[in-house]
């Protein structure tokens, strides 16, 4: 298993749960990994934001491909499917979302969706789902090649529930409580044009 702890990327003994090898990540403020079986990616950046987002040898960690990036944190790994890679790039006021060629780690414009500094992306069950705690029109699944969106999430109150976890065929969203002292998890079934795995090529 390999983990991230800011300028390190650690290979993590599943068995005895010991750190076995360490990566230096050179300048790393901040850090994150993901990774599906043969392809293991790692963003990166340093503390004004400056970084990249690289593919690694699954085994010693060494670096495959690269590509630079410049937000105001590590850009999130939404998830890796097929011979691609999901990433989320807060910038300041603003942040998209983009799908990567897990083989170059060069970026698909045709998959930038725009959105404000929440906007996210994850890979469940062979859908990326887009969310965005501030807009509802990023609250849809999409196919995870193209980015196309499939069907929408529709959340009761879009204005204050937010989605924080898809499980099976459950979306789980959290809604405040009277007061706003607390919050509530709820759960919707996900659409029935979610449902089913898209991801062909």
């Amino acid at each position: 298993m390999w983990v991230t702890s800011a300028s390190r990327l650690l290979r993590v003994s599943l068995r005895t749960g010991k750190v076995i090898a360490v990566v230096r990540l050179p300048g790393a403020y901040s850090s994150e990994v993901g990774a599906s079986g043969a392809i293991l990616v790692v963003s990166e950046a340093n503390d004004s934001g400056l970084g990249s987002v690289p593919r690694r040898d699954p085994v010693t960690g060494a670096l495959i491909a690269s590509h630079p990036m410049s937000g105001v944190t590590a850009p999130r790994i939404g998830g890796v499917i097929g011979p691609g890679v999901w990433v989320a790039e807060p910038t300041g006021m603003l942040g998209y979302i983009e799908r990567f060629s897990a083989a170059t780690m060069v970026p698909d414009p045709a998959t930038d969706v725009r959105g404000s500094n929440g906007i996210s992306v994850r890979i469940a069950d062979g859908v990326a789902w887009v969310t965005e705690q501030v807009s509802s029109r990023h609250d849809y699944c999409a196919d995870p090649v193209t980015g196309r969106m499939l069907g929408r999430i529709r959340l009761p109150d879009p204005g204050q529930d937010y989605v924080s976890a898809i499980a099976s065929r459950d979306v789980y969203y959290t809604e405040p409580t009277p007061g706003g002292a607390g919050f509530y998890v709820r759960r919707l079934g996900v659409p029935a044009s979610c449902r089913a795995p898209v991801f062909t090529r």
